[in-house]
């Protein structure tokens, strides 16, 4: 079985959209680590996650969620949630 498109990590970092030197009053430094701590942080959270629902998908024992109807998925989304 082969992963959904949805699931194949294909991303990266993207570059800041403008010179962080150029900005009065926040540091170049301070952008910057927020930049790759926060955005960079959150692609690879995002990258891990496709990854591992990927291969939950792909295991033959997980059971079908998609035939599932939705008031169990949603039960068991808030009960993880709550968790």
């Amino acid at each position: 079985m082969t992963a959904s498109p949805a699931f194949q990590s294909q991303d990266a970092l993207k570059p800041l959209p403008f010179d962080p030197a150029k900005l009065n009053g926040l540091s170049e430094r301070m952008i910057r680590s927020h930049w790759e701590n926060n955005y960079g942080g959150s692609v690879k959270a995002l990258a891990n996650l496709k990854a591992r629902l990927a291969q939950a998908a792909g295991d033959k024992d997980m059971p079908p969620f998609q035939n599932l109807q939705w008031e169990a998925v949603s039960a068991r989304l808030a009960a993880a949630v709550a968790r």
